[in-house]
């Protein structure tokens, strides 16, 4: 998968890197780097892409992110405030803390990564705490929380393979154009035509982009978006299924019934029931 290449810059002093991300919205914004990442989302939701596997996440979320990986967090200013701990580091340096046989478990984790990998390990609390830390305790901090997940049972890999494939900025600008069209007006009847005159490509290459970058068709993609904002409305308000139906752009209620379902693995009305 083709991405822009990201530079992380280090402060003096400093052998890794931590920020946290806090916005109104998470812009598409595919790219890569040459560290390993550790995102903790601690609030906000939206959708994790990594490779070629798309998800919904929501705080407590953890993925790891192996050099080169291409990947980006996408959400909203309706699901927000969006925020994320993260932890960027330089394989050398982890490859050096981690070296000895206490460590088996990370290391494997560590290649594991190159497809990215996710847990479910309960890391809120301790990725908030490495905001609070500075120096030898935040790095110490953030080997305990690699520990953990790198023990969690249900860790598992993200993208179906390993990604080191070549970077293009245009192929992720143009990505980029076309996922932000259709977060923005997927509640729209769009036809690939449409999507492919907002974006200046021609119909055949806005399917083959999205086939290639994201191993999905744009009618795949689209509608993992509706059922997302559906879903969302299900849980979040006590609107009429209809409703939300239409104002998710579905053109029917059976339409939308038969792809929630085939989504959710549950109906609406099941899935409001569990999760309202």
């Amino acid at each position: 998968m083709r991405a822009a290449v990201e530079f992380i810059p280090l402060k003096a002093g400093r052998a890794w890197a931590f920020h946290v991300r806090e916005a109104p919205e998470f812009p598409f914004t595919w790219h890569a780097h040459d560290y390993y990442e550790l995102t903790v989302i601690t609030a906000g939701r939206g959708r994790r892409f990594v490779g070629d596997h798309v998800a919904p996440y929501e705080p407590g979320d953890v993925a790891l992110f192996g050099p080169r990986l291409p990947h980006t967090y996408a959400a909203t200013a309706a699901d927000g405030p969006h925020e994320a701990c993260v932890a960027q580091f330089p394989a050398a340096w982890v490859e050096r803390l981690t070296e000895g046989p206490e460590f088996g478990a990370v290391r494997a984790m560590l290649a594991q990564s190159a497809r990215g990998v996710t847990g479910t390990a309960p890391v809120l609390a301790a990725a908030r705490r490495l905001a609070e830390l500075d120096g030898a305790r935040q790095t110490v901090a953030l080997l305990d929380l690699l520990t953990e997940l790198a023990e969690d049972p249900s860790l598992a890999p993200l993208a179906s393979t390993a990604s080191s494939r070549s970077i293009s900025t245009a192929s992720a600008d143009a990505l980029s154009a076309v996922i932000g069209h259709l977060d923005t007006h997927y509640a729209e009847p769009l036809s690939r035509n449409d999507i492919a005159a907002a974006v200046g490509m021609s119909p055949s290459s806005v399917s083959r982009l999205m086939r290639r970058q994201m191993g999905t068709t744009l009618t795949e993609y689209l509608t993992e978006v509706r059922v997302g904002a559906a879903s969302r409305a299900l849980t979040g308000t006590d609107r009429p299924i209809a409703d939300i139906a239409h104002a998710c752009g579905f053109a029917n209620l059976a339409n939308f019934n038969r792809r929630f379902r085939r989504s959710r693995h549950l109906t609406p009305r099941e899935y409001r029931r569990a999760f309202g």
